[in-house]
């Protein structure tokens, strides 16, 4: 179990007022909402990117000095602290990943407004924080078991866009790599041209999101 998951622990056990006395608040019912508040979030990055503020302490102070009255390491303490700042820094740099569906589709006399709407159906969104963790050899490969899966799945056709052809992924520092439908990697690097998104404007504004969030 890591500092964080052991400072909530710890924490949901302490005197209120002991706690707020100690981290210099004025209100027990303050330091109680910001305690809550810490207990209650997913894990030290998502926190830390909350930048929560209350008038006495930031997301980052607080944690440290609830490390601190709570008597763990400093040194743990701020080398898990560390190592989050270093995550999120590389989530924030990091492009969202995701896979393009080639079907080699060309229009004939389908309406535009349909082709629009049913854009999301050929990309495939990634979670970044999934991805952004891996080595290239481990994204690559969990790309290939996702791409594997939705061949099968679609059984080797979309819905008006017609038969798989092969993948595009787009990697988190801005490489793209084909795969076949079989989950091996073809091409990489630029090489790996998809076909130009259907779209539907209202004005100069695109109303289908291109890149899967």
């Amino acid at each position: 179990m890591n500092v964080y998951e052991r400072l909530k622990e710890r924490l949901r056990t302490v005197s209120r007022d002991a706690f707020a006395k100690a981290l210099g608040y004025g209100s027990v019912r303050r330091a109680g909402k910001t305690l809550d508040a810490f207990v209650s979030s997913e894990s030290l990055e998502a926190w830390l990117e909350d930048s929560y503020y209350d008038f006495n302490h930031t997301s980052k102070t607080f944690f440290l000095e609830a490390c601190t009255f709570c008597g763990f390491d400093c040194r743990e303490c701020d080398t898990e602290f560390q190592e989050a700042l270093r995550r999120i820094e590389r989530l924030h740099a990091a492009a969202v990943p995701w896979i393009f569906v080639e079907t080699g589709f060309r229009r004939k006399s389908e309406p535009i407004h349909a082709l629009a709407l049913l854009e999301q159906t050929r990309r495939i969104a990634l979670d970044k924080k999934e991805i952004v963790d891996l080595s290239p050899d481990r994204a690559l490969e969990k790309v290939s078991e996702i791409v594997r899966s939705h061949y099968v799945e679609k059984e080797g056709r979309l819905p008006v866009w017609g038969e798989i052809a092969f993948y595009v992924y787009h990697h988190t520092d801005g490489r793209t790599f084909r795969f076949s439908p079989d989950g091996t990697v073809t091409e990489t690097d630029g090489l790996a041209q998809e076909t130009p998104p259907a779209r539907l404007l209202l004005g100069n504004k695109s109303l289908i999101t291109e890149v899967p969030q």
